[in-house]
């Protein structure tokens, strides 16, 4: 894995600093907040405090500055059930992605990528006065999985399996046209995404360079080597006519090659003694004083 200048300070410093997993903490945040919020949107309760967390940026002006260090923890609930069973299907691919990726790449580096989209994210916020949370995170913490294990196998709704590198891909076109259709908020986390992705693009660079340069060395004409195509007529080589096309033929007895000037203009030949010739040159030698 190539050391990436741009994360490296961040990385160093972040491993010095925190030693736990800020993505891992967003998570049981994010599932304690989602968990509230369900009851109390369901049993019709009103918590203000919980109203509280999301990203306002008039309440941060306002003197609500721990929105800032809250937001990452909220996600609405839709009003009905079904959407606890998609939400805790989330988060657990959420996890998932988290072990792989931590995994990979080490935890300081992911929580530099944490860092990153929290501050991409608040500073888009701030800026357009627009709604963030953490949920184009999510996808794209599973994203970067895919992209660091692209062979690993993932089972959707624990039925239908699906590799690393199609799960990247089709979480970037997710994050992409739902960023298009008005979700800004995801070209704040496509940046910090593109970051991290400098490792793999550089080292995909980096061994397709080695590969070709192995295959200059390994492949290169040697002038010194004997030449392996000469025409049986004329006796050009490869090395005196570099495009001149060789090929046998067929009608000549024996692997005589020729150039395309001669593979239809020679004379065919034969270089397979039959046992007829072999007892007459016995003969004629035996004749000879």
């Amino acid at each position: 894995m190539r050391k990436n200048p741009i994360l490296k300070p961040l990385d160093a410093w972040m491993s010095r600093r925190i030693k736990g997993s800020l993505l891992l903490y967003s998570l049981y945040g994010m599932v304690a907040v989602y968990l509230l919020l369900f009851l109390t949107l369901n049993l019709r309760i009103r918590i203000d405090f919980l109203l509280s967390l999301g990203f306002s940026r008039n309440a941060v002006l306002q003197g609500q500055i721990w929105r800032i260090v809250t937001f990452p923890f909220v996600r609405i609930p839709a009003p009905y059930p079904m959407d606890l069973i998609w939400f805790g299907f989330s988060m657990l691919i959420y996890y998932m992605g988290i072990q792989y990726t931590e995994a990979r790449v080490g935890r300081s580096r992911m929580n530099s990528f944490a860092v990153l989209c929290w501050l991409f994210l608040l500073l888009y916020g701030l800026l357009f006065n627009r709604h963030v949370d953490f949920s184009p995170v999510v996808l794209a913490t599973v994203v970067l999985a895919g992209l660091y294990n692209p062979d690993f196998q993932l089972y959707i709704y624990f039925i239908l399996p699906i590799r690393g590198r199609f799960i990247a891909l089709l979480g970037t076109a997710f994050l992409l046209i739902e960023g298009i259709q008005g979700a800004h908020q995801n070209f704040a986390v496509l940046l910090v995404l593109l970051l991290m992705t400098y490792d793999i693009l550089g080292d995909g660079v980096k061994s397709r360079v080695r590969k070709q340069e192995f295959h200059k060395k390994a492949g290169g004409e040697n002038p010194k080597a004997a030449p392996r195509h000469r025409c049986a007529e004329c006796g050009i080589t490869e090395k005196e006519a570099p495009d001149m096309i060789f090929r046998y033929c067929s009608s000549c007895k024996g692997n005589f090659e020729y150039c395309e000037d001669h593979i239809h203009n020679h004379k065919h030949r034969s270089n397979v003694i039959s046992m007829a010739d072999h007892q007459k040159e016995e003969v004629q030698k035996s004749e000879e004083p």
